[in-house]
């Protein structure tokens, strides 16, 4: 009795694992003799043309200069991934500084040659915007990527947001990157995000390009140049229409680009894509940068040399505010030397005393000013110059075509008018020849000292700017802060028949 209870249990344990044995079991697996397998060796697969570039000697250009990356608007890339763009700018002199989080943007930007800011996707302030706008104004070049892959997030939200970045940084220019992508299904590289793209242009950016690759790129909507153009196949994801859709676009110093990949390694081996990234590095080297006081101090790019006029004595206070420039200018790799003549070769610092004498009068040749030679004193007595050249008790100064009558003690600026000559330091900033030359001119010495300081003190700030002419106020303190300067309204004296002056006058 109790070995069958013994194999009634066996049995029912059994009978499930037999049922599912019978139900899924289908026989001995044989492997079929005539196995059908892909012919993997005769498939073709297209490839994009590959133009790895071939290395040459470093080439450095007459206009090196420093490019600033930007890395402060939570961009959507690392310096690193832009390694072929910032060796080509290496290779020909550049020197590359990153923007970061809490810097100064103006600041950079005194010493730059070119601002670079790919997949910005935090906002640049008014005032941010404001200064890249005066830098573009005075040569700086400008390039902004928006690519639809790098933004904050995959979320639509994120994408449109990274969009209204770039285009607010580009609005003044009238620049605009759509929120979109451009495929074509017809022609690409592997995808039909990969699309082929050739010179709209012909300019510096387009040289020597017949093709090139960009991946995932945004369409431009712009009144300036088509640089880089699809064909009647490429399209925009937004509309899905296209006809020569724009993905990269100049206008004068600023360049636009919609995709970023084509830059980094491998992709900037494809087509021509490498020709561009190099046209590319010589474009933000190559602009016409004019230096204006918005630069100060970072005004020099060449040694700087020292040229004072014959009544400048070559004192202990000067000695060591020279000596101080020396330092200030060393950080920037740049020496300070006094000339005994002007050198061609060096940008240039005169210093020099009111009334200016001839050597500075021939640098002041552009400027709309004019000085005088008289003193209050002298003023005074008030002579006059007869037909024999005599003077006698009612002189007046006769004015230039566009200039006044002077009042002696007086210096006349264009724009401004008559300003008391002992009130002030003038700085006279002009660009000639690839070269800057700064001009210090004060009423004495003592004052022109105190007004070489202010530029490793970098305080332009506090003094009044009119085009290319700083007046600086001189007050017990030193050089103080100065609005508008107050300009003489009296009545000048009515100019007789004597010879016009030239610049100074005498």
């Amino acid at each position: 009795m109790k070995a069958k209870t013994i194999l009634v249990v066996i049995g029912l344990f059994l009978i499930p694992i037999l049922a599912r044995t019978l139900w899924y079991y289908q026989g001995i697996y044989v492997p079929s003799k005539n196995l059908q397998t892909p012919d993997f060796l005769s498939l073709e697969i297209t490839n994009p043309e590959l133009s790895t570039p071939v290395l040459s000697a470093p080439v450095k250009t007459e206009k090196s200069g420093t490019v600033v990356f930007d890395l402060a608007h939570a961009n959507q890339y690392q310096i690193s991934e832009a390694e072929i763009l910032v060796a080509d700018l290496k290779e020909r002199g550049a020197e590359i500084v990153t923007l970061d989080e809490g810097e100064d943007l103006a600041t950079l930007l005194k010493e730059a040659s070119a601002f670079v800011s790919i997949a910005p996707t935090m906002n640049f302030t008014e005032d941010e915007i404001q200064e890249v706008q005066a830098f573009t104004e005075r040569g700086g070049r400008l390039m902004v990527i928006a690519d639809p892959t790098r933004s904050s997030s995959e979320y639509a939200t994120s994408r449109a947001e990274s969009v209204q970045v770039a285009n607010k940084l580009l609005e003044p220019y009238q620049i605009i990157f759509r929120n979109d992508y451009a495929y074509n299904v017809y022609d690409h590289e592997g995808n039909f995000r990969n699309i082929y793209l050739e010179p709209e242009a012909e300019n510096e950016l387009t040289e020597d390009i017949h093709q090139v690759v960009f991946y995932a790129a945004r369409s431009i909507s712009s009144y300036a140049s088509n640089l880089l153009a699809g064909d009647e196949n490429t399209l925009s994801s937004l509309t899905d229409t296209g006809e020569d859709l724009c993905l990269a676009t100049q206008s004068g110093n600023v360049l636009a680009l919609g995709d970023f990949t084509f830059l980094t390694s491998p992709y900037y081996q494809v087509a021509d894509n490498y020709q561009l990234v190099t046209n590319i590095g010589k474009f933000l080297l190559d602009g016409e940068r004019r230096t204006t006081f918005d630069d100060f101090p970072y005004l020099f790019t060449h040694p700087i040399g020292i040229l004072t006029s014959s009544k400048i004595v070559l004192d202990q206070d000067l000695l060591e505010q020279v000596s101080k420039l020396k330092e200030f200018y060393a950080d920037q790799d740049l020496r300070v030397e006094f000339l005994e003549k002007d050198d061609e070769t060096y940008d240039l610092i005169l210093l020099g005393l009111i009334p200016p004498d001839e050597t500075i009068n021939e640098y002041l040749k552009g400027f709309d000013v004019q000085f005088t030679t008289q003193s209050r004193a002298a003023a005074n007595a008030q002579p006059t110059v007869n037909a024999t050249g005599e003077a006698t008790e009612e002189a007046t100064l006769t004015p230039t075509a566009t200039q006044p009558a002077l009042r002696a003690g007086q210096v006349y600026i264009g724009g401004l008018g008559q300003i008391t000559q002992n009130d002030f330091g003038f700085l006279f900033l002009k660009t000639e020849e690839g070269r800057t030359v700064l001009i210090l001119l004060s009423d004495n010495q003592d004052d022109l000292v105190d007004l070489l300081a202010i530029i490793p003190s970098g305080k332009l700030q506090n003094c009044y700017i009119e085009n290319s002419i700083a007046l600086c106020e001189q007050n017990k303190n030193g050089w103080k802060a100065t609005s508008t300067p107050s300009v003489e309204t009296e009545e000048a004296i009515q100019p007789t028949s004597t010879p016009a002056p030239s610049a100074t006058v005498e």
